[in-house]
């Protein structure tokens, strides 16, 4: 399982705010370098690029959750195949229903009262419902939107929520939404990385909304990475380097080189003018760690639901076993916001955190691995 860890030992005080966009964050005027921005990406996102990388000279701007833990590729848990039975069922009723409507014979016409809802389209998407009797109409239309920063730049990811229920969307890559709402709704939105709003619909149909740097939870500077090696990674041995081709060429040293997420390995020597001669080859670790899911009996209770900033959340878990646990709190997006080792001395764990005011309003996920890294049992919550 690949595994990465990022820190910044020496914070930069540069202003965000005043640097140059770029495709993948900002430029830097002051270090001359681009700043790569990782508060807004997933931690699929974050791993791909450390994988990619050819240096480790990397400036950054992420989130504190985002430091100083694990971050790995989220579980992927395989869905159960029910497609089969909807079929069979789907199968049974039409044939049960054909019958019915046989033993019924010859259908009589029945007088129909007058209909006491009268519906109305309306432009740009809306609906009208009108009920005599004096019940109270309600409409609703679909309203199309952006999310932006300061500067105009759209901000993907970031939740939109209806205030009072549980109904909501994220927007896209350019930060773009569509959404349906009712009359005078009111929309929570919220990004990690800045701080919440809130708007009310009136009679707009398009939203642009734009999200302050919630500075307080942001740290800029140069990236220290570290990655977990796998155990059974073996050196590779320097006999068949070839060095034909470069004549005068003094052996200075030579350089076993490992890539924090093993998937080739070889060797370097250093030679005089700057002569590098490498090999390589791809290796296949045949004792890769599977992640498994395992059945739970019962599911893991999670009240209040939903949960509100700077209050505790409990967490009630039946589980099959005592032993160390690790629980895992990602947002919509898989971000991993809260991270912790249980030691379970009883089958049945109960625990408690504390609903962080600098997350963002919207859903989250509780997941419980075990000492395997197999996924055990989660859930869900929503954050006002």
């Amino acid at each position: 399982m690949q595994k990465l860890q990022i820190s910044i030992p020496k914070p930069c005080h540069e202003n965000w705010q005043n640097m140059t966009a770029t495709e993948q964050g900002r430029f830097c005027k002051a270090c001359a370098k681009e700043v790569v921005d990782f508060s807004t990406m997933t931690d699929t996102e974050v791993l791909n690029y450390f994988t990619t990388i050819t240096h480790n000279n990397v400036c950054g701007r992420v989130l504190t959750s985002q430091l100083n833990r694990p971050i790995t590729y989220p579980m992927q848990i395989k869905k159960k195949m029910y497609w089969y039975w909807n079929y069979i069922v789907m199968f049974f009723m039409f044939f049960a229903k054909s019958n019915a409507v046989k033993a019924q014979g010859k259908l009589q016409e029945v007088p129909v009262a007058q209909n006491p809802v009268k519906r109305s389209s309306l432009p740009n998407g809306e609906v009208l419902v009108t009920r005599v009797g004096g019940i109270k109409q309600v409409s609703s239309k679909i309203i199309d939107g952006i999310v932006t920063d300061e500067n105009r730049h759209p901000i993907p990811n970031a939740t939109i929520l209806i205030k009072g229920t549980k109904n909501g969307v994220v927007t896209n890559a350019k930060g773009l939404f569509s959404i349906r709402v009712l009359k005078d709704a009111v929309l929570m939105v919220s990004a990690m990385g800045y701080q919440n709003s809130s708007i009310t619909v009136n009679e707009e149909d398009y939203l642009t909304i734009q999200l302050n740097t919630d500075f307080s939870n942001v740290v800029l500077g140069g990236i220290s990475f570290t990655g977990l090696k796998n155990e059974d990674d073996k050196i590779v041995n320097n006999e068949n380097t070839d060095t034909t081709g470069l004549k005068k060429v003094k052996q200075l040293d030579t350089v076993t080189v490992k890539a924090a997420y093993p998937t080739t390995r070889g060797e370097i020597t250093v030679g005089l003018m700057g002569a590098v001669l490498k090999k390589r080859e791809k290796i296949s670790n045949k004792n890769e760690t599977k992640l498994k899911t395992i059945k739970t009996t019962n599911t893991m209770k999670v009240y209040p639901n939903p949960a509100i900033h700077g209050n505790n959340i409990q967490l009630n878990m039946n589980l099959k076993e005592t032993g160390l646990y690790q629980l895992q709190v990602t947002d919509a997006v898989y971000r991993t916001v809260f991270y912790k080792r249980i030691n379970a001395v009883n089958k049945q764990q109960n625990e408690q955190i504390v609903c962080d005011s600098k997350w963002a309003s919207g859903i989250y996920f509780i997941r419980i691995f075990d000492s395997k890294n197999s996924l055990v049992n989660e859930s869900s919550f929503i954050v006002q």
